[in-house]
């Protein structure tokens, strides 16, 4: 069995601000605004539509946004 890497868009919550400009960044329109505790947050609707252009990464002040590489069988 062969495991191919794919490149995907990750949120990491610890760092997320809930500024929201990810949200405005995308191109793709797949982040969306969520209300989580006291503070808005943001998640992925479906990474699969991401088209790795970056800007939600460029955008994002707290480097909460990033590309990680996952691997699936």
């Amino acid at each position: 069995m062969s495991r191919v890497r794919k490149l995907s868009v990750m949120i990491d919550y610890s760092k997320c601000t809930g500024c929201t400009l990810c949200v405005y960044a995308c191109q793709k329109g797949i982040i969306r605004i969520v209300k989580k505790g006291i503070r808005g947050l943001v998640e992925i609707v479906n990474k699969d539509l991401c088209s790795l252009c970056m800007s939600c990464v460029l955008t994002c002040p707290s480097g909460a946004v990033r590309v990680v590489r996952q691997f699936v069988s």
